[in-house]
Parts: structure tokens; C-alpha cells; sequence
């Protein structure tokens, strides 16, 4: 039998004094075998989470940023420019990766909840492992096709979270949610008509 860490309660794992541990195995039998058990292992992980950096695109601004492009001439018009800044303090001695990355992954809020945004609205590699430092922070970005995984939809306080995970088995997560930007997936909509004689 293995245990996940989700089987551990969460004051156990908050990284305060969390140095103690106890376990009970009941056994049970049907009259015919005894049970026994031959091993008991635990696997101890420190493991510090991937940081946004606290000051970008500005000060206090908490480490993402997303705006929708309006320039018409721009190739990527209409989507959404996500950018975010991070970095792993511990990469280098991960051990269930290579090391020197995070994974990085989007949901999107226009006022209903959290919805995930998928590969099939981000551009190519924007899911991909991000390499990262320990020490200096990395910026990214990401672009997502809101218009198709949103339609019809208008408001002035969309907002992105990003999460970076870094692979390993605790202390693997972290999010930001962007500052709320201007999000409109409405098509436009005629309010006269022009008669041509």
C-alpha cells in the first residue's frame, strides 16, 4: 500500500514543525492467513516552490500580467499577451526532474470562476518546461486565443492566474493572478444601417 501526501492531514505539512509522525495499520483476517508486514518506508521531501517575482511588471504587482492586443496590424490581434516572471530557488537539487524547470499552467476568470485554458487556445509551447534560476527571475510569456475559448463575452476585470509547478512530490506549486485587464470576445454589432443609392 503507498500513501500519497493528500492522505497526510494538511496541519502536518504546513512547514511549521512539521517533524513528527505517527501511523497505525490495522490488520484483518479471514481465518485462514496471518497478516503480516515486512517493511515500513517513508520518504521525507524539502522542497521549497517555484516564486513569482513580487515586483513585476511593477512594484507590488505580484508576478503576471496579461492585456488583450489591439493592435489590428499585429498578427496576434484580439488574444490575450500573458507575461510572468519566476524562478525556483531550489532547482538544482530537484530530484524528480532534471532540474531547472517549472511547468507552467493558465486559468482565466471573466467573472464566473476559474476556467482552465488549454493547449488548444495558447500558442505552441506555451505549456512547455520553462527553464528557471535560482536566483535571478526569468520572464515568459504565453498567448491565448480568448476569442475562441470565450466568445461573446465583455469585461473590464478579466484576470489570469498562472501556476508554475516544479515537479517534485510537496511544496511543488505556486500561483499569482494577474492585475484585471479589458477582455472583449463580442463581435461587433451594427447599430445603423447605411442605405446606398
Amino acid at each position: 500500500v503507498t500513501c500519497s501526501s493528500a492522505a497526510i492531514p494538511s496541519g502536518l505539512k504546513d512547514g511549521s514543525e512539521d517533524q513528527w509522525f505517527q501511523y497505525k495499520i490495522a490488520f484483518t483476517t479471514q481465518g485462514v492467513n496471518t497478516p503480516t508486514i515486512t517493511e515500513v518506508r517513508t520518504q521525507y521531501v524539502v522542497n521549497a516552490p517555484p516564486e513569482f517575482n513580487p515586483d513585476y511588471p511593477t512594484a507590488g504587482a505580484g508576478g503576471a500580467s496579461a492585456l488583450q492586443n489591439a493592435t489590428s496590424t499585429d498578427a496576434n490581434w484580439g488574444k490575450a499577451q500573458i507575461n510572468y516572471s519566476v524562478r525556483d530557488t531550489d532547482t538544482t537539487t530537484g530530484t524528480n526532474r532534471a532540474g531547472n524547470d517549472i511547468t507552467p499552467s493558465f486559468e482565466y476568470n471573466i467573472g464566473s470562476g476559474w476556467n482552465p485554458i488549454t493547449s488548444a487556445y495558447l500558442a505552441s509551447g506555451d505549456l512547455n518546461n520553462k527553464t528557471v534560476d535560482e536566483t535571478t527571475y526569468t520572464v515568459y510569456s504565453a498567448t491565448w486565443d480568448a476569442k475562441s475559448q470565450a466568445p461573446g463575452n465583455y469585461t473590464a476585470s478579466a484576470q489570469i492566474r498562472v501556476t508554475a509547478d516544479d515537479g517534485e512530490a510537496v511544496y511543488n506549486t505556486s500561483s499569482t493572478i494577474s492585475s484585471a485587464f479589458i477582455l472583449d470576445t463580442k463581435n461587433p454589432v451594427s447599430t445603423s444601417t447605411l442605405n446606398v443609392a
